[in-house]
């Protein structure tokens, strides 16, 4: 995989805030790529395990775009964003900026098929998004295709709030 020197070093996010924003965010966008080689970015939810460097996706088994491009290539990236406000950095309308944190994650994604591990995982996304709903029946769990990603890189940037100096 090439890499590219992140090109404003002052934005870097340390290892441990990338990981916190991961745990964080429920929404990521996963990027895949087409037989033909037409990117493709789909907003999804998703379960990242501190310390494994792994992180999950669950999606239907109908075949469809995303399930298309999985197959041709397991070459990801995932990205997650908190976004903050627009701010007035300067005494013109061209200074301005974005506050915000951002997490990219590049790695290779597998399906898994072991009943036992995809329900385990299902489990992992109750635990995040619906914490009140049982875990014990997964009734739909044929019908779904759970994905896991193993991260070979992760990069982090933010923008903090910069100070008022005009």
């Amino acid at each position: 995989m090439t890499t590219f020197p992140v090109r404003r070093a002052d934005r870097v996010m340390d290892e441990a805030d990338s990981v916190a924003l991961l745990e964080r965010c429920l929404v990521g966008h996963l990027g895949t790529v087409s037989a033909d080689g037409a990117p493709y970015v789909t907003p999804m939810n998703y379960v990242y395990v501190p310390g494994s460097n792994r992180m999950y996706l669950h999606m239907s088994a109908q075949r469809g775009h995303l399930l298309a491009n999985l197959e041709h290539s397991p070459k990801v990236c995932f990205q997650v964003e908190r976004a903050g406000p627009v701010v007035q950095t300067g005494e013109t309308g061209c200074d301005a900026s974005q506050v915000y944190q951002s997490v990219v994650c590049f790695g290779t994604a597998r399906f898994i098929s072991v009943r036992s591990q995809k329900e385990h995982v299902c489990r992992m996304f109750n635990e995040k998004y619906a914490p009140k709903l049982p875990t014990d029946s997964f009734p739909r769990l044929d019908e779904t295709l759970v994905v896991a990603i193993a991260i070979e890189r992760m990069t982090g940037k933010r923008r903090p709030m910069p100070p008022q100096t005009w």
